[in-house]
């Protein structure tokens, strides 16, 4: 967030048990002594009581100063994240589930059918549990889908429990942490369960991605407007005067001058604000219900705080404004998805606090949207707390299985987010290039940052870059990531077809000396730049604010808005957050994959570069796709009000989603060449009693239509279809069944499937 300038398992050769066979007798080999001649080793597993490494000790970040062991009798949190039972079944299921056209495209998962399918088993769990109990620790609560298992105790039993020491850290910048001087260690019946232990490294944790600029500062063209305030239907945002004048003195932009730019205005005229929609804010921090009650009444005439609902997690008892992180991240959702409801998550900023908050928002499934602006740069993680990307990238895939976008802030350190954190400093750090976790991550939508220079629909803009000193929207290539075949095969002009990872997929305002106003008890003063000399004094708590950080809510608010506007979208699947896009980036590449919409959709950034210390190597804004912008802003809706992101998006999720015919099933899967028998294809999609619109082929061979139900089609199956010049033996053998509806051009068809096989037996 920016205010404006103002398995590798180590095995101990000693703790494996080799089998021998000597003769007819089989005996365990005894340690060190040298197997005969005749002996065969036929099998070598390890003792379910030596120690064996679980996951790594952390790096030291440079400059770090130990400051001795811990007291012995601190009470620590730990969370033990489990392994998944089948880690590529899930990575497959979440993107099947999240791409268009696959058969399981938006065949969402509950928080149970989940752990049922992908957790660790109960046996492995309770086992797990009863080492701990024998360890000397509590046994604190399990998620909802067995992925972490929360533990605590004093320091002389943790080290105890795990075979490892632990030392305090200063940091610097008056941050502390502690750290392992070596791996953790268990026993191997358990650690084959446990794939890392978190909260025994607490060096690298997440940080605002908030910048606020300083109070005296020129802003070129943005200083010389007039207040301009919003001619929207009832309930959307419209700025008082005072929030007018503080935009115009601060040079930044009211709500409803984003919503102008973004094409929201547009959705707000036909009454879609957001309403059924429920999204998640994650937050380390406290924020002052006051503060959002002035700024609703400010902008609505009345309090919002019904909407919003805090939800502690780990003890968290902060009270107060904190940075300023959490109110902007309410403020801007609560202006531009005004009727929507808003969860607050709320953790202590610690390795596990942060993961346990991911953990319990997805595991509980409240909100169908997640905007997190709280981050850390993917080698500070991997080093800093070990296992704890690996656990994100596990609880990201559920999130897609349930049909959750999680949307994160991609950074505001341009193209080397390490720099300034414990493991970097202000400077430019080694390799140079680098971005933020979670945004990089593959079921992440990462947004990144623009300087918006007019609020025009489309506006004028350019990725924002104000050098080191002020920042620049992160962005680049993941060190860590594949990347995701919806990015590496969208076809997107500017997409590398092949390589890991790239971040931003899209971008927003993120500019601090053009920031979106909010109000704040932490502000505790106005802007004092420039201003014209009508906009007179502007009371303490009202600024301009800035950073990736205001962007990532920004597109929260968007989805919500298009997931509640109707038309195409009411076909779409409905959960406990509201009408239901999914996880949404395979969608919006898929959107960018044609000329046509994409130009409708988004506003190309093809202006301005990353590379906020200018060594040359960070990226370029170009036509389409780039480490830079990411596939651009949104146009919600043209400037007429039509089209846009919002009719795109729609009929993409739509028209493969719900709005397409899926087959789930043939009932009897087989029958007769020469057909006339009678089968069932049960599914979704289906238009009740329209016999008329469905076409039901079985490969090449069109079916007769007996009856039609939205979730079953029977049929009457036709001959099977002899290749010419084929014996008759071959008109035998399996084809796909495929149901379609409409003719012509604007039909749609079912795709594909194991499902949808039926076999033509003689």
């Amino acid at each position: 967030m920016r205010l404006p300038p103002t398995y590798v398992r180590a095995r101990a050769a000693a703790g494996w048990m080799a089998v021998v066979v000597a003769g007819a007798a089989a005996l365990p080999a005894l340690a060190g002594a040298p197997a005969t001649a005749a002996a065969t080793v036929v099998s070598l597993r390890p003792s379910s009581t030596a120690l064996v490494r679980v996951g790594n000790a952390p790096a030291i970040p440079k400059g770090a100063r130990s400051t001795g062991a811990l007291p012995s009798v601190r009470s620590i949190q730990l969370g033990l994240s489990l392994r998944p039972r089948d880690p590529v079944a899930l990575a497959a299921y979440a993107s099947a589930v999240s791409t268009p056209g696959s058969t399981d495209f938006h065949r969402y998962l509950t928080p149970a059918t989940f752990a049922a399918r992908f957790g660790p088993t109960t046996t492995e769990v309770t086992a797990v549990e009863r080492a701990m109990r024998s360890a000397g620790l509590a046994v604190g609560k399990l998620s909802a889908n067995r992925l972490l298992l929360e533990v605590h105790g004093s320091v002389s039993r943790i080290e105890s429990a795990f075979h490892t020491s632990i030392e305090g850290y200063a940091l610097g910048q008056g941050h502390v942490g502690w750290a392992t001087v070596g791996p953790p260690r268990l026993p191997g019946a358990t650690a084959a369960a446990v794939q890392s232990v978190l909260g025994l490294d607490d060096l690298a944790v997440p940080r605002s991605q908030l910048r606020r600029a300083p109070a005296a500062k020129s802003v070129p063209l943005a200083s010389t407007r007039s207040p301009k305030v919003s001619t929207a239907t009832t309930g959307a945002p419209r700025p008082c005067v005072t929030a007018s004048r503080d935009a115009l003195a601060g040079g930044g932009w009211t709500d409803s001058q984003i919503a102008a730019a973004y094409g929201l205005s547009g959705l707000y005229l036909r009454g879609d604000l957001g309403a059924g929609q429920t999204i998640a804010l994650f937050e380390l921090e406290p924020f002052a219900p006051s503060d959002l009650a002035n700024f609703d009444r400010c902008y609505f005439g009345s309090s919002h705080t019904s909407q919003v609902q805090t939800v502690p997690l780990d003890n968290f008892n902060l009270v107060g404004s904190g940075s300023g992180e959490s109110i902007l991240d309410i403020e801007d959702l609560s202006a531009l998805a005004p009727a929507a409801k808003i969860l607050v998550y709320e953790a202590p900023n610690t390795t596990f606090g942060g993961i346990d908050e991911y953990n319990a928002i997805v595991s509980q499934d409240r909100a169908n949207i997640v905007s997190t602006s709280w981050g850390e740069c993917e080698a500070a993680l991997q080093t800093g707390a070990p296992g704890a990307q690996q656990l994100e990238n596990y609880i990201f895939e559920e999130a897609a299985a349930q049909g959750q976008t999680v949307i994160s802030a991609a950074g505001d350190t341009g193209s080397d987010d390490c720099a300034g954190t414990p493991f970097g400093n202000t400077t430019a750090v080694q390799p140079y290039l680098s971005v933020d976790d979670p945004a990089s991550q593959p079921y992440v939508l990462g947004v990144g940052g623009t300087s918006l220079l007019s609020d025009a629909n489309p506006p004028s803009q350019s990725v924002w870059n104000h050098g080191s000193d002020w920042g620049g929207g992160g962005g680049g290539v993941s060190s860590t990531w594949p990347m995701p075949a919806w990015q590496a095969q969208s076809g997107v002009a500017g997409v590398a077809p092949n390589g890991n990872r790239e971040v931003p997929d899209v971008s927003a305002s993120a500019d601090e000396w053009r920031g979106i106003t909010v109000y704040s008890k932490a502000f505790v003063s106005g802007p004092t730049g420039p201003t014209s000399p009508s906009a007179g004094a502007v009371p303490a708590g009202w600024t301009t604010i800035g950073g990736t950080s205001s962007a990532a809510p920004t597109w929260a608010a968007v989805l919500a808005d298009i997931a509640a506007s109707g038309g195409s979208c009411a076909n779409l699947p409905t959960t406990a957050g509201g009408s239901d896009l999914g996880f949404v980036s395979p969608e919006l590449y898929a959107v960018a994959s044609n000329a046509s919409s994409y130009a409708q959709s988004f506003s190309d950034v093809t202006s301005g570069n990353n590379d906020v210390f200018g060594l040359g190597l960070g990226y370029s804004a170009s036509a389409g796709f780039s480490p830079a912008s990411g596939l651009g802003t949104p146009i919600v809706t043209n400037a007429k009000g039509t089209g846009g992101l919002a009719a795109s998006l729609c009929a993409e999720a739509s028209s493969a989603g719900v709005g397409r015919p899926l087959v789930g099933g043939v009932t009897p899967a087989s029958g007769p060449t020469t057909g006339g028998n009678t089968v069932t294809i049960t599914g979704s999609g289906f238009p009740a009693s329209n016999t008329g619109n469905v076409h039901v082929s079985f490969g090449a061979a069109v079916a007769t239509v007996q009856s039609v139900t939205s979730t079953a089609i029977t049929v009457t199956v036709p001959q099977s279809v002899l290749p010419n010049g084929a014996a008759t033996v071959a008109s035998a053998g399996k084809v796909d069944v495929t149901v379609t509806l409409g003719t012509g051009s604007g039909s749609i068809s079912s795709p594909a499937g194991s499902a949808s096989a039926y076999e033509y037996v003689n």
